[in-house]
């Protein structure tokens, strides 16, 4: 850290990297940092505040080089004054050099070492010049070495770090948490697998907010990964960053707990990597499900009446391995169904993943029963009465409880109260036959066979799920999911 009062810089960048100039500034040294986009909004702020670091990246090539020259010798070399870009052709082959300079954290020392001492003359001129791709890495090089700081010095003390909103909308499904910062303590607003889109950034950006928290391990891991990409990210500016998994994540107890749960609501690795296999789910179709997944995370999270539903799946679906799967690997199966039907309504894919969460959560209590599927089998299995009525009775049970909850979309009730009939009309509470079986259940009857099968088989096949079920999945609504996936190459 380079003070324990802050130190001031003013960022004067008008391109897309700005965000990420700040964030590395207030994450690896703890600038203040002041963010303009113009020299005519700097200039004046030089009147009244005073600055220890300027960083400079201008399209106006010309404007830049003179401005920021002018502004350190009228600042009588107080102030520290980067320039980001290249600008000079004449300074060409000066800038080629950087190419060499890794970050950190890549192993070779003997060229990392080469690479400072050829940057060491960049170093001593009035205004430095680096180019955008490197912009990370040499502006830390620069501050370690101006400002006297070694490595562990420019480490924040804090447990969080401040993350500019702008930067949040660069990755496309958050591998971390998010905070706001209130007077006391840190509020949770943004969890593992939720999606940040322009709507959130509006949101907050209309309360006067810019910048949320993130965990100060995290801050470090995405400035390195980000250090990593800018070759990419000064070429498309605007293309989503995509962030591996985090090694490890360092957060308190209470942190831990909570991202554990909200991690439960989504499948296990191996089935996630599987339900790939033979949709070929385009990157923009794993993005828009996950939009609404956590679209409906969210919904609940606001009604307390489905918060208490939730809770029960929470506290008890991890005593069978089946009903923890068995719901995950439907939300996945069924909206891929959905998607490859052309249903994308965000509508549909909502009602869809609502019935995938709660259809059994009248066996919440008893989720080793979840996995049976006819009464034949119910009896089949040596249950007690009570048992067999607890089964064929839960589908009725809990499409009366969602009808009567405020918040749950039209029509849930319906898939619930129907996902355990079947077209012959053997299956059960009501034993309805296909011609009353609405088209959204008949998908999600299909997507919940699907799943059954592909817990019960490690190396299933579309095709050979088809072969089997194909000739008992009868009526017009089921033809038309059957028809649908015998299209999918498997």
């Amino acid at each position: 850290m380079l003070e324990e009062e802050k130190t001031k810089a003013l960022v004067v960048c008008d391109n897309a990297i700005e965000d990420l100039l700040i964030y590395n500034l207030e994450t690896s040294f703890n600038f203040n940092v002041v963010a303009v986009r113009t020299w005519e909004e700097a200039n004046p702020l030089f009147e009244s505040e005073s600055y220890s670091l300027v960083v400079c990246s201008i399209k106006d090539s010309l404007s830049a080089e003179a401005e920021a020259t002018n502004l350190y010798r009228r600042l009588q070399k107080r102030c520290a004054v980067i320039l980001l870009g290249n600008y000079s052709a004449a300074e060409g082959t000066l800038l080629d050099q950087y190419n060499h300079i890794q970050t950190p954290h890549i192993a070779d020392k003997d060229l990392q070492k080469a690479a400072e001492a050829e940057a060491e003359q960049a170093f001593e001129q009035e205004v430095p010049r680096f180019p955008l791709n490197k912009a990370i890495v040499m502006i830390n090089l620069f501050i370690t070495k101006k400002f006297t700081l070694s490595s562990d010095e420019s480490v924040l003390s804090e447990e969080f770090s401040p993350i500019p909103i702008k930067t949040l909308m660069r990755f496309r499904i958050l591998q971390f948490p998010a905070y706001l910062k209130l007077k006391t303590r840190y509020l949770k607003v943004l969890s593992i697998g939720d999606v940040f889109f322009s709507s959130d950034f509006q949101k907050y950006q209309s309360k006067g907010l810019d910048r949320l928290y993130v965990l100060k391990s995290v801050a470090k891991w995405t400035l390195k990964v980000i250090d990593e990409k800018m070759e990419s990210i000064v070429a498309n500016p605007e293309a989503q960053l995509e962030l591996p998994p985090m090694p490890s994540l360092d957060v308190s107890k209470k942190s831990k707990a909570s991202a554990s749960e909200e991690e439960d609501f989504f499948p296990d690795q191996m089935i996630q990597d599987g339900i790939g296999k033979p949709f070929t789910l385009t990157e923009s179709d794993k993005i828009e499900i996950q939009r609404n997944l956590s679209s409906v995370v969210q919904n609940v999270k606001r009604n307390p009446e489905i918060d208490k539903l939730l809770k029960i799946l929470k506290v008890n679906r991890k005593r069978s391995d089946y009903y923890v799967s068995h719901i995950a690997c439907l939300i996945n199966v069924a909206t891929a169904i959905s998607n490859h039907m052309d249903w994308t309504s965000d509508k549909t894919i909502e009602k869809l993943v609502y019935a995938c969460y709660f259809h059994d959560v009248g066996l919440a209590e008893r989720p080793e029963l979840a996995n049976i599927q006819t009464e034949a089998e119910a009896i089949k299995r040596g249950l007690s009465a009570e048992e067999i009525k607890l089964v064929l009775s839960h589908p009725l049970r809990v499409a009366e409880l969602l009808k009567n909850i405020d918040g749950f979309p039209d029509d849930v009730h319906v898939i619930v109260e129907q996902h355990h009939e079947h077209p012959s009309g053997s299956g059960f509470p009501k034993k309805i036959t296909s011609a009353r079986i609405t088209p959204m259940t008949a998908l999600f009857i299909v997507a919940h066979e699907f799943v059954d099968y592909i817990i019960e088989h490690e190396n299933w096949l579309l095709v050979d799920f088809l072969a089997l079920k194909k000739p008992s999945l009868t009526g017009n609504n089921f033809r038309k999911v059957i028809q649908s996936l015998e299209k999918v190459k498997s």
